[in-house]
């Protein structure tokens, strides 16, 4: 798997031709990370992990993209119909030719006087955890991978 980190929050993930994105966010190219994708998944509703003008065009421009996201942000995008899908922690998912588990339930504090948002992590092929802004792991075995597989991607 080619893991390619796009700005802020934004994660790019190539493997035996399929592409799938994590959190194309407004510190990211959102169009270049879509480009060529056949899934998107988003951990939850803050700008800075979608922007969501983009994620609506390329889903408009290509009709087998899939997108996944928690239910506040899937609601969203629900004039896309079936190609639009909510994810639960606990959900064990086949994306894109990509093994999918879903962790977590909401967004970590920010402060005590801004609500708390639903959030998911989502850990990819067992390898790679891309947590949103949550304070759950899957595994502290794949932490220890993920940190030293951190030194491995790609950025731009």
């Amino acid at each position: 798997m080619r893991v390619t980190k796009l700005g802020h929050s934004c994660v790019r993930l190539e493997k035996d031709g399929a592409v799938l994105v994590i959190d194309p966010g407004i510190f990211s190219d959102p169009a270049a990370a879509l480009t060529g994708a056949a899934a998107v998944l988003v951990t939850h509703e803050h700008p800075d992990h979608i922007d969501a003008e983009p994620v609506r065009q390329a889903l408009t421009n290509d009709p087998a993209l899939t997108f996944w996201a928690p239910p506040s942000v899937a609601g969203q995008f629900k004039d896309f119909g079936a190609r639009v899908r909510e994810v639960r922690h606990g959900d064990a998912l086949e994306i894109a030719g990509f093994s999918v588990h879903v962790h977590g339930q909401d967004h970590a504090l920010i402060h005590r006087d801004i609500p708390v948002v639903e959030n998911r992590g989502f850990l990819v092929d067992a390898d790679l955890f891309h947590p949103g802004v949550t304070l759950v792991s899957p595994a502290p075995e794949v932490l220890n991978f993920a940190f030293r597989f951190a030194s491995e991607i790609c950025c731009r």
